[in-house]
């Protein structure tokens, strides 16, 4: 409908155009007058003719360009040790953070609360992980993804359940009473005044030495029980 009104419309504009031509060159014989109101008459049905191409002129919608997004996972935990890392017992400082691993104990299975028992794969061992986290300053949060350990053979782990307890500085609290869940990689342990924190691992059941650090902390080094 839109192409057959518009062959029209310029069969219409175009006789028009030559009318006024002519009336143009005879203008003399004629006058100004009729030039005028040809002029005029061209003008109307022009302006009559782009209103009504205006009406039956589709109108485009033109849809936003969709840039797609990639996910990228989170590294590795992976600790850096120093050449000398620190015995069980003896606290590291990182920024304001003084970080003691106090003691380490064995499960054969791990309960969360839940009414659901967790075992280690064969040749695997749980290991429970008791560590005081003493804070000087304002408070400081780091990622659950950030904590962990290093075994012997280089494979780096951050823990498969935590747990946290804050108390009042100096307050003597054992962590092995910390209740556990699931770890949450990418939620947050808050580090005030005393925070004690649990941390369960499955490692190789071997003899080995295992590295611990808190984020890029110094490392403290224990013996796999």
């Amino acid at each position: 409908m839109p192409n057959i009104l518009e062959a029209i419309g310029l069969i219409v504009v175009s006789f028009l155009g030559m009318l006024v031509a002519e009336k143009a060159r005879l203008r003399r014989l004629q006058g100004a007058g009729v030039l005028g109101i040809l002029y005029g008459l061209y003008s109307i049905v022009a302006n009559i003719w782009i209103a009504i191409s205006s009406i039956f002129t589709p109108v485009v919608s033109i849809s936003p360009t969709v840039i797609p997004t990639q996910y990228l996972p989170p590294p590795t935990f992976a600790p850096t040790p120093i050449s000398s890392p620190a015995p069980m017992g003896i606290p590291v400082n990182y920024q304001s953070l003084q970080i003691t691993l106090l003691n380490i104990t064995t499960h054969d299975l791990i309960y969360t609360g839940e009414d659901i028992a967790f075992y280690p794969q064969s040749g695997d061992k749980i290991i429970d992980l008791g560590v005081l986290v003493r804070n000087s300053g304002a408070t400081v949060a780091i990622k659950w993804k950030d904590i962990g350990i290093m075994e012997s053979n280089g494979s780096a782990w951050y823990p498969n359940f935590c747990g946290e307890k804050t108390v009042s500085y100096g307050q003597i609290y054992d962590p092995f009473n910390i209740k556990i869940s699931e770890t949450q990689e990418e939620q947050f342990a808050s580090f005030a005044n005393d925070t004690y924190i649990r941390l369960i691992f499955y490692v190789k059941n071997v003899p080995q030495n295992i590295l611990f650090t808190i984020k890029d902390s110094p490392s403290i080094v224990f013996r796999n029980p």
